[in-house]
């Protein structure tokens, strides 16, 4: 795990990586599985850490909500500062077993996709089917949804993902930071779990390791040209056959990077 984490480090100081988050749970789709990323349906990430705390918060706060009306209790600030509501909350909170399965996840993958999906989103009133969809543009930079080949795409250039379980008794302690601070939408209320590296999971990609896999990204961009799910405009679109090079050499370079590390 140590040695994980320093080789990540290593790699974003000299260039070669970036990161992405997911919450995942709740209303949201189970899109990664044993830290594998399913190819079923659009996934949604955000660009910023800052985001992803935006949006997870967002997240916990309907799934509370919900399951707090079962109760006839809402989840708001006056109800927060109620001593005796408050307690009611927390127990629920503690004790409701269909608060589970909830997860952030932090993907770190060859710094090549983030500039092709920077280059070849649309917003969603103007999308094409299984094109790059980009969301919550003007909250902390925002985040992207990306299926079919583009996800697949994803898939290949992920070098390690790491998982952190938000358990009931974190939810407990976002609801008391809410509290303290009487600001339930500041997402700073889940600092306590973002810092916390002591229960991140990091595990290494299935594709690292694979002699195929420059021929799985070739494959998926080039799918990727066949079924016009690119900005015409972008570099991928006025020079395909030079960006596709650029991409997997750029990923072979950063794979033998990652592998020397690990020797």
């Amino acid at each position: 795990m140590a040695l994980y984490n320093r080789i990540i480090r290593q790699l974003d100081k000299d260039g070669y990586t970036s990161e992405l988050y997911r919450f995942q749970g709740g209303n949201s789709f189970n899109c990664i599985r044993s830290n594998k990323i399913d190819n079923s349906g659009y996934l949604y990430f955000s660009n910023s850490l800052d985001h992803h705390q935006y949006f997870t918060l967002k997240r916990i706060k309907q799934l509370l909500s919900k399951e707090l009306q079962k109760e006839d209790l809402v989840l708001s600030s006056n109800n927060l500062q109620d001593q005796d509501t408050y307690s009611r909350i927390k127990k629920l909170v503690l004790n409701d077993e269909n608060i589970k399965n909830l997860f952030s996840y932090k993907l770190i993958y060859d710094k090549k996709y983030i500039e092709l999906i920077k280059d070849n989103y649309f917003y969603q009133d103007k999308k094409p089917q299984g094109a790059i969809e980009r969301v919550d543009r003007r909250v902390y930079g925002g985040g992207y949804g990306v299926r079919d080949e583009w996800k697949q795409l994803l898939s290949y250039l992920t070098l390690f993902t790491t998982s952190k379980e938000i358990t009931r008794e974190d939810l407990v302690e976002i609801l008391i930071n809410m509290r303290k601070t009487n600001k339930m939408n500041n997402k700073n209320n889940l600092d306590f779990f973002i810092k916390d590296r002591s229960r991140s999971i990091t595990t290494l990609s299935d594709s690292l390791i694979s002699d195929f896999t420059k021929y799985d990204i070739m494959n998926a961009l080039e799918s990727i040209m066949e079924k016009g799910l690119y900005n015409p405009n972008s570099e991928l679109g006025k020079y395909p056959s030079k960006t596709i090079k650029e991409v997997v050499t750029h990923y072979q370079d950063t794979k033998e990077k990652t592998l020397q590390l690990l020797k």
